[in-house]
């Protein structure tokens, strides 16, 4: 029989983003898969360890970071200063030295830097400032020791560099979209930054290496669905219908 623990569940209201905890029994990798189906959550650790950590935002612009503690989920850090709602977060060891950052993107063009294991704020974007940030991920897109950040703010497309805390590059034309993936969708070396709109960045020489005459949905993730050794891009419509697209062969295949 698998191992049972109690726990605080967070059970959340779609519609209006409110948020009440409940005493119960869960299933450890029950909640784990289940936390995994929402957009704006992330967990570190292992189910049902010490290690584990469910982290969330509201639409109140807080964010929730709770812990194992005696056999159960207590909130362990709460940050309340983050003025407007969340549009992305990921947790990642950002420098490259073992340590694990949380990284926060605001509506109102904030990027915040958090570590993991103090929950102290270690860096805001005050220098360059964003009216708006739809979204940002991350990713080593030069083969250098530390991540780079991509934003996706004011219409344009921004490349952060994650140690340097400056700017690498940014888009001089308008590349409007609300979110994308990184990855190496095609036979050259380097990652592709894949906007939801349809465009495609070469992430070495930043030029648009591949544009679609259609979305590829509203949020992406890629898979290699074809089997032929190529990462395919899948989109999913606000309709819940589904489009995959082979960036290789540059063509729709489902």
């Amino acid at each position: 029989m698998m191992k049972r623990w109690s726990l605080l569940v967070a059970v959340f209201c779609v519609g209006c983003g409110s948020v009440r905890a409940v005493a119960d029994g869960a299933d450890a990798v029950a909640v784990s898969r289940a936390a995994a189906k929402f957009y704006m959550t992330i967990e570190t650790g292992t189910p049902g360890q010490a290690d584990y950590r469910f982290i969330y935002t509201d639409r109140a612009g807080h964010v929730h970071i709770y812990a194992m503690k005696d056999g159960a989920l207590n909130l362990a850090w709460e940050a309340t200063t983050l003025g407007s709602r969340a549009t992305s977060m990921f947790v990642t060891d950002l420098y490259a030295d073992g340590k694990l950052k949380l990284v926060v993107s605001t509506v109102a063009g904030r990027v915040l830097i958090y570590d993991l294991a103090t929950y102290q704020q270690e860096w805001e974007n005050l220098q360059q400032r964003y009216t708006r940030i739809d979204y940002m991920e991350h990713a080593n897109l030069d083969n250098d020791r530390q991540q780079e950040v991509v934003i996706l703010a004011d219409d344009r497309v921004s490349i952060f560099d994650g140690y340097n805390r400056n700017v690498q590059w940014s888009s001089t034309t308008p590349m409007v979209a609300k979110f994308m993936v990184i990855g190496n969708v095609d036979d050259d070396p380097q990652l592709e930054i894949i906007l939801n709109t349809g465009r495609i960045i070469d992430s070495r020489f930043y030029n648009i290496q591949f544009e679609t005459d259609q979305p590829f949905g509203d949020r992406l993730m890629l898979a290699d669905v074809t089997g032929d050794g190529y990462a395919d891009v899948i989109g999913e419509f606000p309709d819940r219908t589904v489009r995959v697209f082979d960036v290789w062969r540059g063509r729709e295949v489902w």
